[in-house]
């Protein structure tokens, strides 16, 4: 067997896939689609319903029964033994006329369908190669031969020099030394063997739904004409579509290597992007493809005026007939198989423009040729940045989302899953040799989970949420993903652009650039480096911050770094009980006049704190022609102030209406909303107490807002102990670790200003808190409602250090009254210990009235739902092919216990193979025909005291032999309810 049969063998076994049932199945009757689950499950009752399903849901799930497999393309496991040449051919006898024609008639033929008129000589009772020899005349190198009747399919060898015309023909191979065209079939059979010649084979016009096997290594395949059927194709290498071919229908597998277009469509029909069409008719199996082909681009407008480029291409349209015999096309619905392709990713993203499939209304065809659906399922824009008018990819990467660039600049190259947006970027880049510089456009149903990486071809990618901004209600509903962790290795980017995460912990790895562009992320961040555009972080751990210019750090719960290289013209925000512990800042290589910001909010319960654990290496600035040192200024930011005014700032950072950015209609900033000193002893700021004054506290500036007489005055707040030489009666203020501070009046006495001594304090200390946000909680089972809060007890450990409940942090719960919702257990820091870790967990839903669940061999139906003292009754067992069952006196669904109190209608009618039944203590009622039909059924034991109806026919077809036994106390009662339910007089009713 030839290397390239073997591999068309195993290609065949492992690529066919159930596409189309034939009309056969039209009407055909199918499952309603109940849905067992074992234990927790639940299933509609539905009645079933005719259905004509086409289609299957994809590669691994048929349409068919157990014991019908689908047809494959069985192509043979042995060499042929007919041999390539005329003398070794299967030696059919049969009736033929032949005649040499001229080049004219032969092409009249195949192209205005003009039968030769030529005379021709009869041979009878001889074999094709002998009729080809027997012509007479002036061998012009084109014969044509009309076959008047054949004994049994032939091998048809065409010689080497010469161009046969064949009408009527009945072939089992085709050997074209020379080029053979077929002008009508008679009869083929169900398999045509292509053998190896130097020639090409012609089907003009053919309707033969033979399935044509391509067995040489250069097989020359063309299709003349329209109409062509076949009834599968497999191992031609080379098919060429010629004259006004274009289509082709196929009733069975098919698969193509190389395809030419040398029709005159795309010259006569530039409109039609698909210059061929491929027409799938009632098969089981998806065409593959091994090779791409190129047929030139086209330009192309619609109705509305909108121009586009596209590469001309296929189109593949799936057939069927009713029972009258019309045909119908088919919408290939999403989930479906419905190309393969068999080619390198690069290959595959060449083909998908050009392959197209008649499928639903707003579905295309994924990498591996299924139909899906951009609207509804999850799925990404992907675009790519471009050199454009003097700025290059780099630079427009950079610019998107901060400054204008080029329209040309970034360009859209599909829309895809977002399970394969990573594959189709690395298989685009390789193909097209791009920039490398991408953009990820989320889109309504989006959704990203595990780990995120910039896929290995690509320079950057830049993820962009999708753009939610509701002008009317001031919501900005940023799209979530679920992320745990994000992956950039040396020497790329990922830009987090307009996203929402949420997720318990989110860590960042590799030694790639990350940054964070209007990124909002609900979880606990680890990092080694990060670069901040504006961000919401609940919990940020990184060693390294960097930031751009003009930027806002806003922070829930949690923020620490080593150390920060920052521009200082940055705002950061930690929320009221946030906690914000600094490492060493450095902005030295700044020069601009911008003052690092620090706000600590404050709702007067809860106070954002800071602590200084690091170096202020904050620079110079020049003004005016003196150069200062640069400070960080610390302000408290009274959030219920900004709330009354409306500010979006002030609300929690992860609400839809929030932002950071001040209105340019609003006559404020956070300055404005610095809080109002009422001479608290409060602390203010929380300095490592081994660093350098030069770079810690003489770099430090607070700030409060005064109120005097009604008007808002603003006061600079320093250290007492630093200052005692500049102010007059000034006192050192220095308590313990506690070092007083004072503010600087100037508004009493405008001509000399004068120190206020305040109780408002640093505090020198060389211990920081530590965030309980990273602390892992135990895991929680789910839980059953029991009509109360839920309230699971919980371990917490830290870095492995088991905390202490009271005295390290508190526990609360959030959404735990309701029964099958996701509840959560909430740790707050306390002491030394800061910030909040959450665990969710599940509390069970209570199994729905009228729903059906399975449990063992039977199936249950809700008579009553409830947590406790819920009912259900028995519905039918799980197989119909059961020999005992044992109805139980309760059952647990779902975790909750339920009484079995009735047998339903039908329950187990027609079980054929059933013969012993136990029925439970709790059982009140049997219904209808219950047990009809159940013939092999000889043993009834009830253990229940409290039946009391029996419905009609319910024994109707038990064994003449059966025995009932019933409790001794309820024999008499029970013969009485039991009699005349169907069963014959000989079955006898005992105790």
């Amino acid at each position: 067997m030839k290397k390239k049969q073997v591999a068309l063998l195993l290609a065949a076994l492992m690529c066919i896939t159930p596409m189309a049932e034939s009309a056969a199945v039209m009407g055909a009757e199918f499952s309603s689609g109940e849905e067992t689950v074992e234990m927790q499950g639940t299933e509609e009752e539905a009645e079933a319903e005719d259905t004509a399903e086409i289609w299957t849901s994809g590669e691994e799930v048929s349409d068919f029964d157990t014991d019908e497999a689908p047809e494959v393309d069985g192509f043979t496991s042995e060499e042929s033994e007919a041999s390539t040449d005329a003398a070794g051919a299967k030696q059919v006898k049969g009736s033929f006329e032949v005649a040499y024609i001229t080049e004219e008639q032969y092409n009249n033929a195949l192209q205005n369908e003009e039968r030769p008129e030529v005379d021709m000589k009869t041979v009878e009772d001889t074999t094709f190669s002998n009729a080809l020899n027997s012509i007479e005349g002036e061998n012009t190198g084109y014969c044509f031969v009309s076959v008047q009747d054949l004994e049994d399919a032939a091998d048809f060898v065409a010689p080497e020099g010469m161009i046969v015309l064949v009408e009527n023909a009945r072939a089992r191979s085709i050997t074209p030394n020379g080029n053979i065209v077929f002008w009508g079939m008679i009869d083929p059979p169900e398999t045509i063997e292509i053998k190896e010649g130097k020639g090409t084979t012609t089907f003009f016009c053919q309707d033969m739904r033979s399935v044509l096997k391509g067995t040489g290594s250069d097989d020359k395949v063309i299709f003349c004409g329209q109409n062509n059927a076949i009834g599968g194709i497999s191992g031609v290498e080379n098919i060429y579509l010629r004259n006004n071919s274009h289509d082709l229908q196929v009733f069975g597998s098919s698969e193509f290597f190389n395809i030419y277009n040398e029709t005159d469509n795309i010259k006569n029909n530039p409109q039609d992007e698909n210059a061929f069409f491929i027409h799938i008719v009632n098969s089981k199996t998806a065409p593959v493809f091994h090779k791409t082909f190129d047929w030139g681009t086209g330009e192309f407008e619609n109705e509305n005026g909108e121009k586009w480029s596209s590469p001309y291409g296929i189109g593949i349209i799936y057939k069927t007939s009713d029972e009258k015999g019309e045909w119908e096309d088919i919408p290939v619905p999403a989930g479906t198989q419905a190309v393969k392709y068999d080619m390198s990713d690069e290959d595959i993203v060449e083909m998908l423009p050009r392959i197209w499939v008649y499928s639903e209304d707003g579905t295309t065809q994924d990498m591996d040729g299924k139909i899906w659906n951009p609207d509804k399922d999850n799925a990404v824009d992907l675009q790519e940045f471009r050199d454009c008018e003097g700025m290059s990819a780099k630079e427009i990467f950079e610019a998107h989302g901060r400054a204008e660039f080029p329209d040309g600049g970034c360009v859209w190259i599909n829309v895809a899953p977002t399970a394969q947006a990573e594959r189709y970027i690395n298989a685009y880049q390789k193909k097209n040799n791009a920039s490398g510089y991408y953009l990820m456009n989320m889109k309504a149903n989006t959704k990203i989970s595990g780990t995120l990486t910039v896929p290995s071809a690509a320079k950057a990618l830049k993820i962009e949420g999708q753009n939610n901004y509701d002008e009317s209600t001031d919501t900005d509903n940023f799209v979530p993903v679920s992320i745990s962790s994000v992956n950039v290795p040396a020497g790329k980017k990922l830009s987090l652009s307009r996203i929402l995460v949420k997720a318990n912990t989110l860590t960042f790895t590799g030694s790639g650039e990350v940054e964070l562009m209007n990124a909002r992320l609900n979880a606990n961040v680890t990092a080694d480096k990060i670069k901040i555009a504006d961000a919401v972080v609940k919990s940020l751990n990184c060693k390294e911050l960097t930031s751009e210019e003009g930027v806002c750090l806003v922070v829930s719960e949690y923020l620490n770094f080593e150390k920060a290289v920052i521009n200082p013209e940055i705002t950061i925000y930690g929320q009221p009980g946030a906690y914000l512990k600094f490492g060493e800042i450095d902005s030295a290589e700044y020069s601009q006049t911008a003052i690092p910001q620090i706000y600590l909010g404050t709702n007067g319960k809860q106070t954002a704190q800071l602590y200084i654990g690091g170096a202020l290496k904050l620079g110079t600035y020049e003004t005016e022609g003196e150069t200062y040192s640069r400070n960080l200024i610390v302000r408290q930011f009274d959030t219920k102030e900004a709330q009354a005014a409306g500010v979006p700032v002030s609300k929690d950072c992860f609400d839809p209406t929030y932002r950071y950015a001040w209105d340019e209609t609003e006559d404020n900033d956070w300055f404005y909303f610095t809080k109002i000193y009422k001479n608290e002893e409060i602390n203010l700021v929380t300095v490592n107490a081994s660093l350098d004054e030069e770079y810690s506290t003489n770099r430090l500036l607070a700030q409060f807002r005064f109120d005097v007489n009604g008007e808002k005055k603003y006061g600079v707040v320093l250290p007492r102990y630093i200052h005692l030489d500049e102010f007059e009666g000034l006192t050192a203020g220095i308590d313990g670790n506690k070092h007083r501070l004072f503010y600087v009046d100037w508004w009493t006495n405008e001509e000399k200003i004068k120190a206020v001594e305040i109780p408002a304090y640093y505090e020198f200390s060389g211990q920081s808190l530590n965030s309980i946000a990273s602390a892992q909680i135990s895991t929680i089972k789910t839980q059953l409602y029991a009509g109360k809060a839920i309230t699971p007890s919980v371990t917490v450990t830290l870095n492995g250090k088991k905390l202490k409940k009271g005295t390290d942090y508190t526990v609360s719960y959030a959404n735990n009254t309701k029964a099958g919702s996701t509840a959560s257990v909430i740790i707050t820091g306390k002491g030394k210990y800061v910030g909040i870790a959450t665990k969710d967990f599940e509390i069970a839903a209570i199994p729905a009235k009228g729903k059906v669940y399975t449990a063992g061999n039977l199936k249950y139906k809700v008579t009553k739902s409830a947590y406790k003292n819920g009912t259900v009754n028995v519905y039918a067992p799980v197989k119909k092919t059961l020999t005992s069952v044992s109805i139980p006196a309760t059952v647990k669904i779902n975790g909750y216990t339920f009484q079995v109190t009735a047998i339903g209608n039908k329950a187990f009618a027609g079980c054929t193979k059933l013969k012993s039944v136990k029925i439970g203590a709790k059982v009140t009622t049997i219904g209808k025909e219950a047990f009809s039909g159940c013939k092999a059924l000889t043993s009834i034991t009830i253990s229940s005291n409290v039946l009391k109806a029996v419905g009609s026919s319910a024994f109707k077809g038990i064994s003449a032999k059966a025995v009932i036994k019933v409790p001794a106390a309820k024999l008499s009662a029970y013969q009485k309810l039991l009699k005349g339910k169907g069963q014959k007089n000989s079955v006898k009713i005992t105790k």
